[in-house]
Formats: structure tokens, C-alpha cells, sequence
């Protein structure tokens, strides 16, 4: 379950899940007042939160949740976890592996049936 709590502020929000996948999840949420909201979604480097459809900042509490600021009103709020530099090289240089060992095993086999004639 991927919900939104109040941490601080008003107690009383009203949010909806609309989209619910493993690595995106958008809400309608909306707040009285300005109100820190916590999801139930662990922070790990990659995740992004957008205010409706404009980067906004957030934090993590002590246990690590992801929580953030938001404002009075109706808003779409959504998270999505992106790929960070680091992982975009790490996934490149696995790639680049994988290729390296199919076409070292396909020469490697085709080197083994020349010597087999």
C-alpha cells in the first residue's frame, strides 16, 4: 500500500491513489492548510517528487520515509523513482559486458570448429 499520511500540520487530507506501480505512484491530494505529508515509501537515491508536474523538494524522516511540504489546496502529487548517473554507468558497463562475453563465446566456437575440421 502506498499511502500518504500528515505529519505535521492539519490531520484532516484527503488523498486518492490514482497510479499505483513499483517505482511510480501519483495522488490527488488535498490539505487545508500547508501540511508535511509522509508517504510509505522508503527513500533510496533515484526519487523524484513532482507537485503538480513541477519538481518539488522533499525530505526523509528518521525512519526513512519520504515526506514534504505541500501546500493548501487540491494538488496532483507524484513519485517516481529515476535513474541516477551512477546506475546508468553501472547498467552501460553490464551491457557492455554481456556483449564482450556473447561475441568472446561465438568466436571462441567458431575458433573450436576450425580446429575440429
Amino acid at each position: 500500500d502506498a499511502a500518504i499520511i500528515a505529519v505535521e500540520g492539519n490531520d484532516s487530507i484527503d488523498h486518492q491513489l490514482i497510479t499505483n506501480k513499483s517505482i511510480f505512484k501519483e495522488y490527488s491530494i488535498t490539505v487545508p492548510d500547508q501540511t508535511e505529508v509522509s508517504t510509505s515509501i522508503m527513500y533510496f537515491p533515484g526519487w523524484q517528487l513532482k507537485l503538480d508536474g513541477i519538481k518539488h523538494e522533499f525530505s526523509y524522516l528518521n525512519n526513512g520515509l519520504i515526506s514534504a511540504q505541500i501546500p493548501s489546496g487540491t494538488h496532483n502529487l507524484v513519485l517516481e523513482f529515476t535513474n541516477t548517473p551512477i546506475r546508468m554507468l553501472a547498467n552501460s558497463i553490464s551491457v557492455l559486458t554481456f556483449l564482450f562475453i556473447t561475441v568472446f563465446l561465438f568466436l571462441e566456437n567458431i575458433k573450436a570448429k576450425k580446429v575440429a575440421i
